[in-house]
């Protein structure tokens, strides 16, 4: 999943840094929620696709971050500063570029999630 998220990055202004940074904050809510392994995998595959596509189409979002990830419509949603209407709506119409959203969305994952990832490590 990790190589697979590094590549779709390559040659976009996530890559490098914002990688990792991306792939923790998506890690540490995974692990906070005791995502499985697969579930995890769906997620990056799931933002893999987003960036190489340039946009986040919502019939992807719902069917594949939305159904591996719990809470990620909502996430989604604050994350871009939106109602969750205004979310799809936007979504719908192609307007929310993956880039941004990607990185906003690992942001508010870490943000959320990185003061209780100590207790979920025990």
């Amino acid at each position: 999943s990790y190589s697979k998220f590094v590549g779709a990055t390559r040659g976009t202004n996530l890559e490098g840094e914002k990688t990792r940074e991306v792939f923790l904050g998506i890690a540490t809510a995974g692990k906070v929620m005791k995502l499985e392994n697969e579930a995890q995998a769906r997620v990056y595959n799931s933002l893999t696709k987003m960036i190489s596509t340039g946009n986040v189409q919502a019939d992807e979002f719902k069917n594949m971050l939305a159904e591996a990830l719990p809470g990620a419509a909502e996430a989604g949603a604050r994350a871009m500063n939106m109602t969750l209407p205004q979310f799809f709506s936007e979504m719908e119409k192609g307007n929310i570029k993956s880039a941004q959203f990607v990185t906003r969305f690992a942001h508010l994952m870490k943000e959320e999630y990185g003061s209780r990832l100590p207790a979920a490590l025990d």
